[in-house]
């Protein structure tokens, strides 16, 4: 991201900066501090919006969305889908509205609604018209997420059969290496990369545990996502736990040991959600053979 693009941005938002003082901020991000140009730009962005009292808008960031389908979805694209929601979940973010799955005859998808979208609250069962919402990936999956941008209304689309979950019995050959104890972004809950968010820069990080395992059922392998709560209830820990565990073994790989002695090399039956996806989400995951 260049001086010129942050420079442009902050002056249609009222705020004047000195190009000088923007180049010698970027550089020394990039150079003393290794975060990507991207990264760099976006946290800049921030400190000068924090500064100045104000929330940034970016030109263009009111698209309208393609009419789509679940199987044509894209990352980072704005779309207009027909979906029914055949489940919601408790939100873990404190500016999530809702969370959920929705799809068509062609597969499901997670949607999550934030807090800023005025959107009515939607339910399970129900077909809505999801319009000018943007795709993105969270936990390797992708998602779409509702924003101020947005709008939700009933639809009058005939769904009638969506993909919902399915069962997996297998072996657990590995935990991934990018499971067990994480920081997340407190603005969009994406996990942090070396204290850093993609979207917002540098960031105080929220505290998670998440569970990623490899499962082969003796036909082919699947990679299986557990979110926090999944998590705490096979681990039997809370992740204020986890976080004194990490702590106090100042080890933040610890969390991820216990999954490995806990799991690796045992069978689990794992329900998933149905979709045409690399990392499925699971609903439940029941270790066999263990108290």
């Amino acid at each position: 991201m260049s001086a010129e693009y942050v420079i442009g941005i902050l002056e249609k938002n009222g705020i004047a900066v000195e190009q000088s003082e923007v180049e010698e901020k970027l550089s020394l991000m990039v150079e003393q501090f290794k975060l990507d140009e991207k990264t760099a730009g976006n946290t800049l962005l921030n400190q000068y919006a924090k500064a100045a009292g104000k929330t940034l808008v970016f030109e263009g960031s009111k698209v309208e969305g393609t009419v789509a389908e679940i199987d044509e979805l894209k990352d980072g694209t704005w779309v207009k889908v027909d979906l029914k929601v055949t489940k919601l979940f408790e939100a873990e973010h404190p500016k999530i509205v809702q969370k959920g799955v929705a799809g068509d005859e062609s597969g499901s998808i997670v949607f999550t609604i934030w807090e800023g979208a005025e959107v009515p609250v939607v339910e399970e069962g129900n077909v809505y018209s999801f319009n000018n919402v943007v795709v993105n990936k969270y936990q390797n999956n992708p998602q779409l997420s509702v924003n101020k941008n947005s709008a939700i209304t009933a639809s009058d689309a005939i769904i009638e059969t969506v993909p919902d979950t399915k069962v997996i019995t297998g072996f657990v050959t590995s935990i991934m290496r990018n499971s067990g104890f994480i920081m997340r972004c407190p603005e969009c809950n994406k996990p942090l990369k070396k204290g850093a968010c993609t979207d917002h820069g540098k960031v105080e990080g929220v505290n998670d545990i998440r569970l990623m395992m490899v499962i082969d059922d003796g036909k082919k392998t699947y990679n299986i996502n557990c979110n926090r709560k999944l998590t705490e209830e096979l681990m039997k820990i809370t992740v204020d736990e986890a976080t004194e565990i990490v702590r106090d073994t100042l080890d933040a790989g610890s969390i991820r040991d216990m999954q490995v002695a806990l799991l690796e090399g045992r069978y689990v039956t794992a329900e998933v959600m149905d979709m045409q996806s690399r990392y499925l989400n699971a609903c439940e995951v029941t270790p066999l053979g263990m108290e």
